[in-house]
């Protein structure tokens, strides 16, 4: 007998489960949209308490932010002699 492959969940999945978490559904109703467990929606909205995570900065916006900004650059703190 040979275990089923992982189906992971995709970004717009993880959209839509937020979209509608947000509306009210419940876990169940997602789940059953998605034709997975409600335990793998659990596990989606746990991770983040419930709430849509914000999309993180690329590497090209947080070099171009410091960049532009000198003051935002990272002060090395020395130690007092």
């Amino acid at each position: 007998m040979s275990c089923p492959t992982r189906r992971f969940i995709t970004e717009p999945e993880r959209q839509q489960i937020f979209d509608r978490w947000f509306k009210g559904e419940s876990q169940y109703s997602i789940a059953r949209s998605l034709g997975r467990g409600h335990t793998s929606i659990q596990g989606v909205l746990s991770r983040t308490g419930g709430i849509r995570p914000s999309r993180p900065l690329s590497d090209v916006k947080i070099n171009m932010v410091f960049s532009s900004n000198p003051s935002l650059s990272i002060v090395s703190r020395s130690s007092p002699t």
